[in-house]
């Protein structure tokens, strides 16, 4: 059987009950309904009257059950979240990739084929990260919905996977079962250093699943006083002062990992974070290069700080869910690029023509001393964006950047 259609998950709503709604819709049709809805890849999802009316009583049942269901206890960072690695080194990310399509799998094939050493998904596993949807989308087990599933690729020295929205929609029990069982890590928080960077994955997903049933309204209208926190927990805060600022920084440049973004032109803004990290002047003091999902596109943004940490920001959303194009950004932010390219799933194919869906994508970090290349590629593998960075004096510096003419520049 196919795989999931890229066109069920266009437009998801970034709520809970919308997520748990498709979920229970896709879980309670019939195979061959969706076998017969896979040959059209680009069509949305249709509507649950389409299926069992079971479906409605699993929907309520479980979005219920996670409502009321207390989250875990949030795994601390231990001895081994932090890794010193070589000063040459190699990492391939993609960001929102679980999602099961045939464009994830080709991210995934892509990713493999550059046998990095490690490996780092930025978070979401769609439509919800329980274990059904974790075993299809990240470990390669099918499910009764009969779909081909989908394997995260690791790295040759290990992989992280960090926590999102979505994990958080399940109450983050089975991502956490998982990154333990399989990844062998034993926080979504990890540090990665040698003696020019620090890689720094911070979990900005446990605290953000936000208000049952009205939440979506938050994120629709951008009402703050509604919106999920997204605020590190107590536990990453104290192994930041106690371990990481400590210990570790001391001339590295920074190199930030989290689901939510710290800025945009698109979408909302989460500062939270940034607000606690500025407390410690090894994060206050530096320029830092910071990588989020969340958003489902490839941007790049000049240095910002207004909430206490300088970043260069670098949205990676593009991993497997459709890329959102056809928006124009808002003037709120310094753009260095964005890809607005068109993409046909029905062929398979980027092509010239306008369509609602853009390109997937991945980045690969090839760090050498004080030296850091990053490659920001495409479903084809083609580099479509190319930086030069360098760690001095504790900040990233940007040497150079390269985009190819089919993508969309500095405004």
């Amino acid at each position: 059987m196919p795989r999931r259609p890229l066109g069920h998950l266009r437009k998801l709503p970034r709520n809970s009950a919308a997520a748990h709604f498709l979920n229970a819709a896709e879980q309670n049709a019939d195979a061959g309904d969706l076998a017969a809805l896979a040959k059209h890849r680009s069509r949305g999802f249709p509507s649950i009257s389409r299926f069992n009316p079971g479906a409605i009583g699993a929907f309520l049942w479980n979005y219920a059950r996670h409502v009321i269901t207390p989250r875990p206890e949030f795994p601390a960072p231990t001895a081994e979240s932090t890794v010193k690695v070589n000063d040459a080194l190699r990492i391939a990310i993609a960001g929102d990739w679980a999602t099961g399509t045939d464009e994830s799998a080709a991210i995934a094939s892509r990713i493999a084929d550059q046998a990095a050493d490690y490996t780092i998904h930025l978070g979401d596993v769609y439509y919800v990260g329980d274990g059904r949807s974790i075993d299809e989308n990240c470990r390669n087990k099918r499910q009764n919905n009969g779909y081909d599933p989908v394997l995260w690729p690791t790295g040759k020295l290990g992989s992280f996977a960090m926590n999102g929205n979505h994990e958080a929609y399940a109450r983050d029990k089975h991502y956490f079962e998982w990154i333990r069982s399989d990844l062998r890590q034993p926080s979504s928080c990890f540090c990665l250093y040698n003696r020019f960077w620090c890689v720094l994955g911070l979990d900005t997903g446990y605290n953000s699943e936000g208000m049952p049933f009205l939440g979506w309204l938050a994120e629709r209208y951008g009402w703050k006083w509604l919106m999920p926190s997204c605020a590190l927990p107590s536990e990453v805060v104290d192994w930041l002062e106690t371990k990481i600022n400590a210990d570790i920084l001391k001339d590295q440049a920074i190199l930030l990992l989290t689901h939510h973004q710290y800025v945009s032109s698109f979408e909302n803004e989460y500062s939270r974070p940034a607000k606690q990290l500025a407390q410690f002047p090894a994060f206050r003091k530096r320029n830092l290069l910071w990588f989020w999902g969340h958003e489902h596109r490839l941007a790049g943004y000049g240095l910002c700080g207004d909430s206490g940490i300088r970043a260069y920001g670098r949205c990676l959303g593009n991993g497997g869910m459709p890329v959102e194009r056809g928006v124009a950004p808002k003037p709120r932010r310094p753009i260095q690029f964005y890809d607005d390219r068109s993409y046909d799933p029905e062929s398979g194919k980027i092509v010239a023509e306008a369509t609602d869906y853009g390109v997937n994508g991945y980045a690969l970090l090839a760090f050498d001393g004080a030296s850091l290349r990053i490659e920001y590629r495409d479903l084809n593998d083609s580099v479509i964006v190319s930086e030069l960075w360098r760690s001095e004096g504790g900040s990233a510096i940007l040497n150079s950047q390269t985009c190819d003419s089919s993508i969309r520049g500095t405004t």
